[in-house]
């Protein structure tokens, strides 16, 4: 679960997002064909304005996020924000900011390491495996990583163009 959706990295925050439109609503398609990648930011708070705009009923003007697929699609934002508040039983503080190419994260913690002590995830056999091993000195750098303080200055990461990219 390191680097898993509790986390702001790209691996916990860029999911894969799969749209099947059937042929008699073809006019809702996004690109010219079936099959085709759409490369636009879209992010979960989308979807229940984009769901409501499908079903033509009215969106509260409470809502947020953008309206992604059908008559009604709003013009595509520039970037997404998202936060880490707590991961069950741990307190952390961390925002980002994303946009296609570069993902940008504070840590307002950077004294406490990603590899918080949580009761779910210590049950898994794998996890008390890898923290024996680093108490041992048995990791290498990037492995032991988990269990460090995270570095101090923010992280800026860059992603290859051409993906789509969600929050």
């Amino acid at each position: 679960m390191p680097r898993s959706k509790r986390f702001l990295y790209n691996s916990g925050t860029h999911c894969p997002l799969v749209i099947r439109i059937p042929e008699k609503f073809k006019h809702l398609w996004p690109a010219e064909k079936p099959g085709s990648t759409v490369d636009r930011l879209v992010s979960f708070v989308d979807m229940p304005k984009t769901w409501l705009s499908l079903a033509g009923a009215e969106v509260p003007d409470t809502y947020q996020g953008t309206v992604f697929l059908g008559p009604d699609t709003e013009p595509e934002p520039a970037h997404h924000f998202a936060y880490r508040g707590r991961a069950d039983e741990a307190l952390d503080m961390a925002r980002a900011i994303r946009d296609k190419n570069h993902s940008y994260i504070k840590n307002y913690y950077p004294y406490i390491p990603n590899g918080q002590h949580l009761a779910y995830q210590w049950r898994i056999l794998a996890t008390q495996a890898w923290e024996q091993h680093f108490k041992e000195g048995k990791t290498n750098p990037v492995q032991s990583r988990y269990f460090l303080p995270r570095e101090p200055s923010n992280s800026l990461t860059t992603r290859p163009t051409g993906q789509i990219l969600t929050t």
